[in-house]
């Protein structure tokens, strides 16, 4: 076999690999985001949006517009550590995206349960360099 033979099946099988790996990236679904919180508890969106359901009452379609707003959320709070100020204000955020979702006799419940979580949360003074 001459040496350009060798090389062009060398090139090929390189092209082949390289062909496999991007159509594995593309094809290959996004891993569902795992939060862990201060309690040791590991959320994803799908927990969070059946604990949501199961507080505030909600049906299956409020439910699922749950999902995409809280995979959202636990991505953006990813970075941040556990009981800090920066995680309270994306959740806050992504309350006020899901209160226009919400009936208002859920609102009572949803109030409630946004209390308990920020009432978690010590205050921001005494986070401030613990997420540094």
């Amino acid at each position: 076999m001459s040496k350009a033979r060798k090389l062009r099946i060398c090139l090929l099988l390189a092209a082949i690999f390289a062909a496999g790996v991007v159509t594995g990236r593309l094809s290959a679904p996004k891993p569902t985001p795992v939060l862990m919180t201060g309690k040791k508890q590991a959320q994803t969106p799908e927990s969070l949006a059946a604990e949501f359901q199961r507080r505030c009452k909600l049906d299956e379609e409020q439910r699922q517009k749950l999902l995409p707003i809280f995979d959202r959320m636990i991505r953006e709070m990813l970075p941040y550590a556990p009981l800090t100020q920066e995680r309270l204000n994306i959740f806050l955020k992504t309350m006020e995206r899901i209160r226009p979702l919400l009936q208002p006799e859920q609102k009572e419940a949803f109030e409630k349960f946004v209390k308990e979580i920020t009432d978690t949360v010590p205050s921001a003074g005494s986070t401030g360099g613990a997420s540094r």
